[in-house]
């Protein structure tokens, strides 16, 4: 991936559906996805 560099802040959005509410990822498939993870 190219590094970002400059003022501008950059946003990136992820939508993600699955076919029953309530649904979270394991930390380990956060931190692939979104580089880190959170508790859940």
């Amino acid at each position: 991936m190219a590094q970002v560099k400059g003022p501008t802040e950059r946003i990136v959005a992820i939508f993600e559906f699955f076919d029953r509410p309530g649904v979270v990822m394991a930390p380990k498939e956060q931190a692939g996805l979104y580089g880190r993870s959170v508790a859940a």
